[in-house]
């Protein structure tokens, strides 16, 4: 399946309304291609953004990310799986829409614009990530846990 028909099908989500806890995100960083890529799953998909830096803690920088595509394979993002240096955690929709936290995600996603609340190792708090397309960009909310200190990725 094409990017173009994959972004096509995303229009109208097909997902269940299973009210789950919390979505996960893994935030993947790929050497060999000096790229991270963060990974949401809602619902049983995976959601794939790719950066040239990783998203900043400080709200007034904002890292340009091109959205890969949505793997709708049953492969779920385990912790288990997650290689040393990468980041794992939660994420849920800061705006419910009255459905599953799923849905919810996708949702926002369809309108371009997410707003998360992310629980890693390193990243905390706020971020919206915004876009149509391929062409995204992620900034941190000004929240407790913004800071013009970017965190320390291990190499």
């Amino acid at each position: 399946m094409s990017r173009k028909s994959i972004l096509k099908s995303m229009d109208h989500p097909t997902q269940s309304t299973v009210n789950l806890p919390t979505l996960r995100f893994v935030l993947e960083q790929r050497t060999e291609q000096m790229c991270w890529d963060l990974r949401i799953e809602a619902d049983g998909s995976v959601f794939v953004w790719r950066m040239h830096q990783p998203p900043s803690t400080n709200p007034l920088r904002v890292v340009s990310a091109c959205f890969k595509g949505l793997d709708v394979s049953n492969k779920v993002l385990l912790e288990s799986e997650i290689l040393v240096g990468d980041e794992f955690g939660w994420v849920k929709p800061m705006k419910l829409t009255g459905a599953s936290q799923a849905r919810s995600f996708h949702q926002q996603f369809v309108e371009g614009r997410l707003e998360l609340w992310v629980e890693g190792g390193v990243l905390q708090g706020g971020f919206v990530l915004e876009g149509r397309g391929d062409q995204w960009r992620i900034r941190k909310i000004a929240d407790e846990y913004a800071s013009i200190v970017e965190p320390q990725w291990a190499e």
